[in-house]
């Protein structure tokens, strides 16, 4: 989706990631201040600091401006690589849970993933009109994915629990009009 959106804002939030020298092969911007102007740099990641555990305030309330900004201006793209992280850790569920809730409105998306399903907003999942799903027999995080509006839940649950890690395969699920296809992701 990311390539498809005129402006893109990545939230990075580890003190080493491997995909920031990707992304940045790819012509994004990074930047460890925020705001930046769009129209200067439509492609953006956006990495606070964080080095040591005292960190995580400054960079809880530099993600907080930078989402909070992109609500205002409307238009971005905005991709999460840890929602789990985001919401509960840095306590920003609400604030995520309002762009899903009212980004479409607002020309906004937000693309996220996350290793635990069970532990992040519902509206991660009740918003969602496209889902990307990996192999996963998490009684805990099998229950949410059954909270997936408009998809047959035991369906889906079936799919989920006999897809293929090592081929990495992956469920596509379109929240929209019920599509669901099993695939192979593609690897780079």
């Amino acid at each position: 989706m990311l390539p498809f959106r005129k402006y893109v804002l990545v939230l990075a939030t580890k003190p080493k990631d491997p995909l920031i020298g990707k992304l940045k092969r790819e012509g994004y911007y990074i930047t460890r201040k925020w705001p930046v102007s769009p129209e200067i740099y439509p492609r953006v990641v956006y990495w606070p600091k964080i080095e040591r555990t005292s960190d995580v305030v400054t960079q809880r309330d530099g993600l907080y401006d930078a989402i909070s900004n992109v609500y205002e201006n409307g238009g971005w793209c905005v991709y999460a690589d840890e929602i789990r992280y985001l919401s509960e850790t840095l306590k920003l569920e609400r604030l995520l849970q309002l762009l899903w809730l009212q980004g479409r409105s607002l020309g906004v998306s937000l693309v996220g993933g996350t290793q635990r399903p069970a532990w992040i907003p519902l509206e991660a999942f009740s918003q969602a009109t496209h889902l990307f799903l990996w192999r996963e027999n998490d009684a805990r995080n099998l229950k949410r994915l059954g909270e997936i509006g408009g998809i047959d839940s035991k369906e889906l649950q079936y799919y989920v629990t006999r897809l293929d890690f090592n081929r990495h395969e992956c469920l596509y699920v379109n929240t929209v009009d019920g599509t669901i296809i099993r695939t192979i992701a593609e690897r780079r």
